[in-house]
């Protein structure tokens, strides 16, 4: 321990890997995205292969993260524009597919504070808040703040109502949603 060496290498993505989220329900589950469509689904307590694959998008998987309210539900971003909502247990169709971007999908976030609230920022300079819920309102609120790629986001842990984003045009946004979410 504090020596900074790798403890383990995964293997297993025919791809880039994009993104790995630990789970909040386990302390040695995690999941990782890749160019190769696929999340994989890890056990750190069973080695280095994969516990879990599923082909989730047409295209390169972005972005992924894991709901904390709902220990078996995944979130995924793509560069088919989509974001998908997946129930970790069933392998084949989405809980639900969001659609709003026009381009790729770069980065998606499950709200800390509101259950089936996710964020997502693409390459057409928005974000998204969506209901993620099958049969949901989808969209609930958008932000055109950028002039490029916004790349970054995350939802603030101690104010309910408040987002950051950040982007290729040098700038980072706060602004508050609150009422969409309440």
């Amino acid at each position: 321990g504090g020596s900074g060496r790798s403890l383990v290498t995964y293997h297993g993505h025919e791809g880039p890997v994009y993104n790995a989220v630990w789970s909040p329900h386990s302390s040695s589950s995690f999941v990782t995205c890749s160019g190769d469509h696929t999340l994989r689904f890890w056990d750190s307590r069973s080695g280095a292969e994969a516990v879990g694959v599923s082909v989730v998008h047409d295209d390169e998987v972005l972005s992924v993260d894991w709901d904390k309210y709902s220990e078996y539900t995944v979130v995924t971003g793509s560069v088919d524009c989509s974001v998908r909502v997946w129930d970790t247990r069933v392998n084949g169709s989405p809980l639900n597919i969001l659609l709003g971007h026009g381009y790729g999908v770069k980065k998606v976030k499950c709200h800390p504070h509101a259950a089936s609230c996710i964020g997502s920022v693409s390459y057409d300079m928005s974000t998204c808040i969506w209901d993620g819920r099958a049969g949901g309102a989808g969209i609930l609120a958008r932000s055109d703040h950028h002039t490029e790629f916004v790349l970054g986001m995350d939802f603030s842990l101690f104010v309910p109502g408040r987002l950051a984003t950040c982007g290729y045009d040098r700038r980072v946004t706060v602004w508050d949603y609150a009422a969409v979410v309440s």
